[in-house]
């Protein structure tokens, strides 16, 4: 679509030219310009007024008789009900990561209102936790954490060959420091403070400063001592309950763009491409974790819904990367020159679509806490590319 269609100067300058009589059409073009991306209902209702005064200039006998200005509103048309379909995507998106939300913050505000019968059954608890052999004390915290939503332990662990070893507990005490040492071997080197929650389908151990490999380390030694090979996040860093891989439980940072030039332009839009795609599908991912309690037919509905998420990297397509390399191996200058025209109208075609897109901001501001960045990481691959464009 090109991008001058649904703007006031687009519609002002084919009537000049060919000496249309309107002023209508023009007045509600400028005033779409004017409506923010924020108020869907306002746009589609100018849109209506578009399509109505662009139908009845096409029936006018004088513009029916200059086929470029019936091209040009037949092409208007086509661009208002595309737009049209856009919004009411968008709206519907919104509507349903809404109702997500809505759910989650009324769960959360009924875990608030338990939280004081919780402190005071606490007492009761911690009883309970001094009681019984280690490693059922310690599959019985693990089970409490999944059980119970918000949920937080505290934990510590004590450093030893050939295994250590974690102890859970709502308040990590001395005693607890004297047990974990005779299951490890009557070691001392106590480490790694902090508290555990059960989100998102894993056991997040949270500390200051995370170490590396601890994830695995904690989950080899909880299979050991209890049999259970459970998910265990650990900073960035995951050891699965299926095969026990280590790989980022969040969504991917953008990465450090080269120096703008043409030679390396494929690879960094592929690149951004790469990481829109990744990122989308941890939000996806987040938010069927968070959603996992539902009736199946909202599930379902869910899902449905969140594959309109993937129409941003259709948008946002190869066809940029397939020209920036046809350029660059192309030898004649004036075909390069001709090619790199076509690159540069691809581009400007993305840059628009990234910033009058709602649902790119919407699902940066996601409160799945996934940290998707996709605007700014789009941003600065744009700009990057179109340095080195020049």
């Amino acid at each position: 679509m090109d991008p001058k269609l649904l703007t006031e100067d687009g519609w002002k300058a084919i009537a000049l030219k060919f000496k249309v009589k309107d002023k209508d059409l023009q007045r509600a073009l400028s005033v779409y310009e004017t409506i923010d991306e924020d108020e869907p209902d306002d746009q589609l209702k100018e849109l209506a007024t578009i399509t109505r005064l662009a139908t009845n200039l096409k029936r006018d006998k004088e513009i029916a008789a200059s086929p470029p200005v019936v091209k040009y509103l037949t092409d208007l048309l086509s661009a208002v009900q595309a737009e049209q379909r856009e919004i009411a995507k968008t709206k519907a998106v919104a509507a349903k990561i809404a109702a997500v939300t809505q759910k989650k913050a009324d769960a959360e505000a009924k875990q608030r209102g338990k939280e004081d019968d919780e402190e005071d059954e606490e007492d009761e608890e911690e009883e309970e936790e001094e009681e019984g052999d280690y490693h059922v004390k310690l599959v019985a915290a693990f089970q409490k954490l999944k059980g119970a939503k918000d949920a937080a332990y505290q934990f510590i662990i004590c450093d030893a060959k050939p295994h250590s070893a974690v102890m859970l507990a709502k308040k990590i005490n001395a005693k607890h420091k004297d047990e974990l040492s005779k299951v490890a071997g009557g070691s001392k080197r106590f480490l790694h403070v902090g508290t555990v929650r059960f989100e998102n389908g894993k056991y997040n151990f949270a500390m200051e400063k995370p170490v590396t490999g601890l994830a695995r380390k904690l989950q080899d030694s909880i299979k050991h001592f209890t049999g259970k090979k459970l998910p265990i996040l650990v900073g960035n860093e995951t050891a699965e309950d299926d095969e026990g891989a280590a790989a980022p439980a969040e969504a991917a940072a953008p990465p450090k763009l080269p120096r703008p030039d043409l030679a390396t332009a494929p690879e960094v839009w592929q690149g951004t491409r790469g990481l829109l795609e990744k990122n989308i599908n941890a939000l996806k991912r987040a938010i069927q974790a968070q959603s996992g309690d539902e009736q199946p037919e909202f599930l379902a509905e869910i899902k449905s819904d969140l594959e309109q998420l993937n129409r941003i990297v259709a948008k946002l397509d190869g066809r940029l990367a397939d020209s920036l390399s046809k350029a660059k191996g192309i030898k004649d200058p004036a075909g390069r020159k001709a090619e790199l025209q076509n690159s540069k109208a691809i581009l400007a075609g993305y840059i628009q679509y990234v910033k009058s897109e709602p649902l790119i901001d919407l699902i940066d501001t996601n409160p799945f806490g996934v940290k998707t960045n996709l605007k700014p990481a789009l941003i600065g691959s744009l700009t990057n590319i179109a340095q080195a464009i020049g």
